[in-house]
Order: C-alpha cells, then structure tokens, then sequence
C-alpha cells in the first residue's frame, strides 16, 4: 500500500454540508493508492473507508468531503464475542448481554460446559438446547447467536475473522491459566488466544477472592499479552441500592473499556468538571 498523498482539507469547505456526527477532529486525510483495484482508501482520524472512486484526486476536495459525510453518518458495523465461564457470578453476563445486544449489530455467546449450572444455582434460570436469547435473558434479543464451547468451525475460532473484541465474565481461573499458557481446549480459549495473536480487544473479567500467586503470575502474563484484566469490583461512591445497581456499576466499566459509551453510571465529578469548565 503506498501513501499517495497527506494534505489538510480547508474548515471553510465543510459549511455546505451537514455532519449527524461530530466532523473528524482532525482535518488531515491520508489517500493510499491501490493501482489494481483502481481505487483509493481515505483514513481520517476515525476510520477507513473505500470511495471506490478510480478517479479522486486530491484536488478534489468537495468530493472527498462528501465520502467523509457519508462514512461519518453511516453507524459502523460492531461485532463482539462474549463468554460466559462457570466462574461464580452469572448476573454480571445476563446485565451486560441486556445492555451491550442492542448497541451491537451481532454478538458470538459461548457458555461453558458448567455455566447453564451456575446460572440455574445463581439465577433460577434454566437452559435447554439449543440456548437462545429468549430462554437466557428473558426478551428477543436478535444480535446474539450461541456457539458450542466444543465447536471450533465457527467464526471467532479463526483471525481472518475481524470483530471488535473479546469479553469472558465472570471469568473462571482456570480460564485464565489456560489462556495464558496458550491451551485452546475449547472455543472460548480458543477464542481468547486469537484476540491476544491478532491484537484484538480481550476483556477479561474475574470474579475470584483472595488470589493466589499462580493467579497473579498468569493475570500479569496476559496483561503483558495485551489483555485487559478488569475484576468484577463493584464500586460504591454512587450510592448503590440494590443488587442491580451495584453490577451496574461493573457494567458500566466493562462497556467503557470495550469502546461503547454509556450512561448507566455517570462519570464521577463530571458534572464539577464541566461547571468549571464554563
């Protein structure tokens, strides 16, 4: 792939058109050139697109602000992978799956041989194959499919699959020890070690209490392997009442670092933050 051209588009030229989004909020634009499919592929600060144009030149400015309107209007495609461990914990995935399904356009579900077990003991809800959304979390949720933890002919099982990442909570300790010494033996480890080799997002999500060393060596080997170690530690500086409020807040953290934005729990002192500000 070789850069055509780096130039920086004019702010007078955007005023004729109109943004649903905020406008990149920087104005360069990358052109890179790709003589066989006569087309060229225009990177701003948020994201690739194709004009599928052979003949865009860089002095063709409105008519490379116009495939930027339209990309930047256009909502992108989000795919996601969570898994569910038989690690203690089950409402934390039932919570998430509700509030993170309809912000996705498809989400892979893998459980565990023993999570339908936690959830029955924890919840009172009972599965039955093949699982569906109906039976786990109580609505239609049409984003989400179920994959089989033994199935390694789907698609999260393989890099040239490309989605946004990976969450596993609560996650087990011996999912983690498994991850970290590289043994796929089912889909979700599986799964897990395509995101660490291909660079992807991998959320990682424990609920165990206290650890022992060989818990932290293996949790310090998958952050130094790009994984996010986030514990399911339910804060309380908002004043929880309920249950639900207290996994809210854990939530709320996990959709954060998996790149949503959310409003379950309001971003602390934001709000002296911007009276300052003003």
């Amino acid at each position: 792939m070789a850069e055509r051209e780096r130039f920086e588009l004019s702010r007078e030229l955007t005023s004729p058109y109109r943004f649903s989004k905020p406008a990149p909020s920087a104005a360069w634009v990358t052109l890179h050139d790709y003589p066989r499919t006569q087309s060229y592929l225009v990177r701003t600060e948020q994201r690739y697109f194709s004009t599928g144009a052979s003949n865009l030149q860089p002095s063709s400015i409105p008519m490379l602000w116009q495939a930027i309107i339209k990309s930047m209007n256009s909502e992108p495609s989000r795919r996601f992978v969570v898994a569910v461990t038989g690690a203690s914990g089950a409402i934390y995935a039932i919570s998430l799956l509700r509030r993170m399904a309809p912000l996705c356009d498809h989400v892979d579900v893998i459980l565990s041989e023993t999570a339908p077990a936690v959830l029955a003991t924890e919840m009172g809800i009972t599965l039955t194959r093949p699982y569906s959304a109906q039976q786990y979390l109580g609505g239609p949720y049409p984003a989400i499919r179920f994959l089989s933890p033994k199935d390694y002919f789907t698609a999260p099982a393989s890099g040239s699959y490309v989605h946004d990442g990976m969450i596993v909570l609560p996650c087990s300790m011996g999912t983690i020890g498994r991850i970290a010494s590289g043994v796929s033996d089912d889909l979700i480890c599986r799964a897990a070690d395509v995101c660490l080799k291909e660079r992807r997002r991998l959320i990682l999500v424990p609920r165990e209490t206290p650890y022992n060393l060989i818990h932290l060596r293996n949790m310090t080997a998958l952050a130094e392997a790009g994984a996010t170690i986030l514990p399911a530690s339910p804060s309380f500086y908002h004043q929880p009442v309920t249950i639900d409020d207290l996994v809210d807040t854990v939530v709320a953290r996990i959709l954060q670092n998996a790149g949503f934005e959310q409003e379950i729990v309001p971003a602390w002192q934001a709000d002296v933050t911007d009276r300052k500000a003003s």
